[in-house]
């Protein structure tokens, strides 16, 4: 099927809610959309969101028509329908940086957001005494596979004497 130009973003969703994917094209914050697998004019033209902004689609309200919904940092302007204009809902979830899906979760008809955060770096330390809350924070912390050496000390103390050590391990 052409349908577009090759510049354009292509988006799959049941725009009609007869249960059959098709296919719309975005330029910039221009979408057309089409109701069946074939060539030809757009059945619909709406205008929504910003050009910079990354669009999801998704049945947002459990109608079984897909709409859309952009994305601008962590918020999300949600569109049950295709109107154009203001969004039906703004949500604001997770960070700027984490990764979105849209998804039915829990099989009751209605798409909604999901993140997926990077996991956070290694926390590294050098030698030294570090206070657990105010130097690093509380946790389960292990030595690398192949480092050399990883010495640690509980201690109830700073008076650096043997009997202010808890726990100790090399």
């Amino acid at each position: 099927v052409a349908y577009g130009r090759t510049s354009d973003v292509v988006l799959v969703g049941d725009w009609n809610g007869d249960g059959i994917d098709t296919l719309a094209v975005r330029r910039g914050n221009i979408y057309y959309f089409i109701n069946s697998l074939s060539s030809g004019n757009a059945d619909r033209v709406v205008a929504y969101g910003r050009t910079s902004d990354r669009v999801l689609i998704g049945d947002w309200n459990g109608d079984r028509v897909d709409s859309l919904a952009v994305r601008r940092d962590n918020l999300y302007y949600i569109a049950n329908g295709f109107g154009g204009g203001a969004a039906d809902r703004v949500v604001a979830y997770g960070r700027a940086t984490d990764a979105v899906m849209v998804g039915d979760w829990n099989a009751d008809g209605i798409d909604t957001l999901g993140i997926r955060r990077p996991a956070p770096a290694p926390v590294q330390f050098g030698a030294g005494t570090l206070r657990v809350g105010t130097d690093v924070a509380p946790g389960t912390y292990r030595a690398s596979t192949g480092a050399d050496s990883c010495y640690w000390e509980r201690l109830a103390g700073f008076s650096g004497e043997f009997d202010d050590i808890i726990a100790n391990d090399f």
